[in-house]
């Protein structure tokens, strides 16, 4: 059963979907659109953190080679809550990686 909520946890998590729908991130990459931004964004602020989250840098990897971009942009958003968020993304995703079995 599936539990819709309005959680903080919730919100945070449904915005990393795109990470699991290449054609959406795709369509996004093609408009230049904010999401695209925030992606590129996230995916600098985890290439920043994997010294202290180590899995980070396999799944920064696999995101690359099916054509993610990391990297600043020069749209990049400067704003208190949204480097918040990617923090609190990048917790969920080391949560979220923690487990998976890596070889």
């Amino acid at each position: 059963m599936v539990f819709l909520t309005k959680s903080y946890r919730y919100k945070i998590g449904k915005e990393l979907e795109v990470l699991t729908d290449l054609n959406l991130y795709n369509e996004f990459k093609k408009n230049k659109n904010k999401e695209y931004i925030m992606i590129a964004q996230l995916m600098q602020q985890m290439d920043n953190f994997t010294a202290k989250y180590p899995r980070i840098k396999n799944f920064l990897w696999e995101l690359w080679a099916y054509g993610f971009e990391i990297g600043p942009s020069e749209h990049a958003v400067e704003d208190e809550e949204v480097n918040r968020n990617i923090k609190e993304k990048i917790k969920l995703i080391d949560l979220l990686l923690g487990t998976h079995y890596w070889n």
